[in-house]
Parts: C-alpha cells; sequence; structure tokens
C-alpha cells in the first residue's frame, strides 16, 4: 500500500523519506532483496497481518531482517507495538498472548 498518488515498481528502492512518511500514515514499506536481484516489498495485507509476498505471518523472516536493520532495539520495540496494537483492532479474537508473540517477543 502506498500514499495516495505515489506509485512504485517493485524493482524501485524506497527512500528513507518515502519510508518516513509511509510510517506517518500507517503504512510501511518493507525492500528485501530477493532471488534474482529483485526488490520486493514484504508487507502486511490488512486484515490477515499476512505477508503479502510469501504468505507468512508477518513479520516473516525477510520483513523482520529489514525492520531490524538501523533501529535500536527499543526502537524497533516501539515500532512493533505500534503493529501490534494495529493487529489487535484488525484480528480482535486473536489472544494478546499470541500477538506479543507474533509481534514483540523476537524483538529481545
Amino acid at each position: 500500500m502506498l500514499l495516495p498518488g505515489v506509485t512504485r515498481t517493485s524493482e524501485q528502492a524506497t527512500s528513507a523519506v518515502d519510508r518516513r512518511a509511509m510510517h506517518a500514515q500507517g503504512v510501511l514499506a518493507l525492500t528485501v532483496k530477493e532471488r534474482g536481484g529483485h526488490q520486493v516489498e514484504h508487507n502486511p495485507d490488512r486484515p490477515s497481518w499476512r505477508c503479502g509476498v510469501c504468505g507468512l505471518s508477518w513479520p516473516c523472516e525477510p520483513a523482520r531482517e529489514q525492520l531490524v536493520r538501523g533501529r535500536s532495539r527499543l526502537d524497533l520495540a516501539v515500532l512493533m507495538w505500534e503493529h501490534l496494537e494495529e493487529a489487535a483492532r484488525d484480528m480482535p479474537q486473536a489472544p494478546a498472548s499470541y500477538l506479543f508473540d507474533r509481534f514483540l517477543r523476537w524483538t529481545s
């Protein structure tokens, strides 16, 4: 998902300014290298919170690798807490312990 009026091909890298703007809008775009050197964004599909690329529970391993880069443990935990809150609103039936394990436990 991109900000209104922003288009991007999968091969284009997301700039730091774009990422900050996307995060401010509640949109997270993660760019990771995949086979063949193509850029693929491992974003959560909402409301399921499954990865739109690999179909695994988000954050999948490629998303986690990208999330960790350039962030302190505290910044990562705060960011993932924000995602946990959004996921809890999207999936009210999910147990809190499951969401904690999925979004926060791996950050420690």
